[in-house]
């Protein structure tokens, strides 16, 4: 690692919890993230039927370089399975490079073996150019092939815009066929605007259809209301294709309202913040929503910050 002093060291903790049928809230995981300028811990546990802990995950990073140019970081995941025995490592090699048009990131991905020896298993490319308000991004996604090469197997077309108050975005991906082809995989767009105190995103995805051409496959609309405290609510209403026989909930034909998901977020007085997340449902006969039913919740103590429980998620 090149000299990058290390400064104030701060960490956070989490503990998330479940309800079960009867209402009864469950200890599910803990973290534990520590950062510094150039460094960051992050571990996580479950919870085991016995009450005790088992290791799930834990993730290290730092900045190997760093300088007006660009910089490069080194992540190493260690992964375990559900008896707490570690899992092949993975490392992950991010290098950024400032150009004079934009950015230009490629993200290398290194699993261990058996053996512990490290082999490439994805590379990804990204170019970005920025021209006034619009930023326009291609990615390039590589992986080994059979025969030991290295060739694209998946390609990302972006353009987003951002304005006061307002963004937009439009994506597209190709992936390779079985005849080495590329054809037109997903697609998603994207609209946000401040409406008063809150803003509201659409997100619409669009996958390919057996009969090659894109469909509808989702659409995620998410209201989100902050106040001067701190607390924050997000209402999202998840809907995908109308079943058959079932009216669509929106104007446009496609969409059948599936879950509305409620994300409220709040600060103690003690400086933790506490993430509740919910969930009602349309009933089989109509598509009105049913009861509020709590689902999970997420406490952060420590350097928390806004949006911490949000990042947990």
């Amino acid at each position: 690692m090149s000299g990058v002093a290390l400064t104030q060291e701060k960490s956070r903790e989490y503990t998330s919890y479940v309800y079960d049928a009867n209402g009864n809230r469950v200890a599910a995981e803990t973290a534990k993230d520590i950062r510094a300028d150039s460094r960051r811990s992050r571990t996580e546990r479950i919870q085991t039927i016995n009450g005790g802990s088992a290791p799930l995950e834990q993730v290290d990073e730092s900045v190997v370089s760093e300088s007006a140019e660009g910089k490069a970081i080194e992540r190493t995941i260690r992964r375990f399975d559900q008896n707490g025995h570690p899992l092949p490592v993975e490392i992950i090699r991010i290098k950024e490079r400032k150009t004079s048009a934009g950015t230009t990131s490629t993200s290398t991905v290194y699993r261990a073996d058996l053996n512990g020896r490290l082999t490439l298993t994805e590379r990804a490319t990204t170019e970005s150019t920025k021209t006034g308000d619009v930023v326009k991004s291609t990615t390039v996604v590589e992986r080994p092939s059979a025969n030991g090469s290295v060739e694209t197997v998946e390609r990302r077309e972006g353009i987003e815009t951002a304005r006061e108050g307002a963004s937009s975005r439009d994506a597209v991906t190709w992936r390779r066929d079985a005849s080495g082809r590329f054809y037109e995989a997903a697609r998603e767009t994207a609209e946000a605007a401040r409406q008063g105190n809150r803003w509201i995103e659409t997100v619409t995805q669009y996958n390919a259809a057996v009969s090659g051409t894109l469909e509808f496959a989702g659409r995620n609309v998410t209201e989100t209301e902050k106040d001067a405290a701190g607390s924050e609510r997000r209402v999202v209403n998840v809907y995908g294709p109308a079943p058959t026989g079932r009216a669509a909930s929106q104007a446009d034909g496609q969409a059948f309202l599936k879950e509305q998901q409620i994300i409220e977020t709040r600060k103690r007085p003690d400086g933790s913040t506490v993430e509740v997340f919910g969930i009602r449902r349309p009933s089989v006969s109509d598509s009105r929503l049913g009861e509020y039913q709590r689902i999970s919740e997420i406490v952060c103590r420590g350097d928390c910050g806004n949006g911490a429980a949000e990042e947990k998620r």
